[in-house]
């Protein structure tokens, strides 16, 4: 997805990386995937055939749909600049952003309109941008939704057994439910398979909606829009095996190097991206990278390697 005046910029650049492995298609009006935005015109996506069998759509992105569903304004109607996080009498919203990115970013909430602005699918893999996929995302696509209870599950992820639900929000908060289980595991949300049936059956955009303006009066938590996932599928969310979501790669410089063999999905969590200068693991993510646009890419290249790293 791209916001409409970002795709074209995004179509240059894949036929910029791609070339003549890149093919636009025609008459993409029957694909299913297409959605009608909020003043009823139908949003077709830019088609195109890579390698000479794959399809690839550039949807275009409808902000105001996408913050409506969770109930937020758009960032237009809210005062230039961004909000102040303090810490006492400190404002720690700029040393947040750069370890995390723009986390308020339309992008970042997408994953809750999915069911919208793909109305024609019943399960979707989400996936970050900051990814490489090594294993055959069919296998991922075909599990079955059901957790180690028996009960149906609404996504599926790898668990975070080590970092609790309570990391992330402030479960002493008055608002929060005495029936929170604080100590269940967390997940990354940035790679999930989603039963999106499930999630219209649910309504669950209305439920984040709930915690979303939960947290706007109490603040529950600080980052961005993954605790609403946690808080409402803690329960529901299937376990995957942990080769599908290797992360922490934008700051871990020690991942046994089998590990990082056998994994099927490779996730630079954290600040130290492998496109940026003080990127680390880069010699995971260069062989995927086909080739450097610098109209079309903010990439940095440097042979600076970090001592402590096996992988620069």
């Amino acid at each position: 997805f791209a916001l409409p005046q970002q795709r074209d910029f995004a179509s240059e650049g894949l036929r910029c990386a791609f070339g003549d492995e890149l093919r636009p298609l025609e008459n993409v009006e029957n694909v299913s995937s297409s959605y009608s935005s909020r003043d009823g015109r139908n949003s077709w996506p830019l088609a195109f055939e890579l390698l000479g069998h794959a399809r690839l759509l550039l949807h275009s992105l409808d902000a105001e749909l996408v913050w409506s569903e969770v109930g937020l304004e758009q960032p237009s109607t809210i005062p230039k600049g961004h909000k102040s996080v303090m810490i006492g009498e400190v404002d720690q919203s700029l040393s947040l952003r750069s370890d995390t990115g723009n986390l308020g970013a339309v992008h970042n909430f997408a994953r809750f309109s999915l069911h919208k602005l793909l109305p024609g699918l019943d399960r979707v893999i989400y996936l970050d941008v900051d990814v490489v996929v090594k294993g055959d995302l069919c296998e991922l696509f075909d599990t079955p939704m059901h957790t180690v209870a028996g009960a149906p599950g609404t996504v599926a992820a790898v668990p975070r057994s080590n970092q609790p639900l309570k990391t992330y929000v402030d479960v002493l908060k008055p608002a929060m439910p005495n029936w929170l289980p604080s100590e269940a595991p967390s997940f990354n949300a940035g790679v999930m398979l989603i039963d999106l049936e499930r999630w219209r059956r649910r309504q669950v955009s209305k439920l984040v909606a709930e915690w979303l303006s939960l947290n706007a009066r109490t603040r529950i938590w600080l980052h961005g829009s993954q605790p609403p996932l946690l808080l409402l599928f803690h329960d529901e969310m299937v376990a995957l095996p942990w080769f599908w979501n290797v992360d922490g790669l934008g700051h871990r410089l020690n991942y046994p190097k089998h590990v990082l063999r056998e994994a099927k999905l490779l996730h630079w969590t954290g600040p130290l991206k492998p496109w940026k200068h003080h990127g680390v693991n880069r010699m995971l993510w260069e062989p995927h990278a086909r080739e450097y646009c610098p109209k079309y890419s903010s990439r940095e290249h440097t042979t600076t390697c970090r001592p402590d790293s096996w992988f620069c």
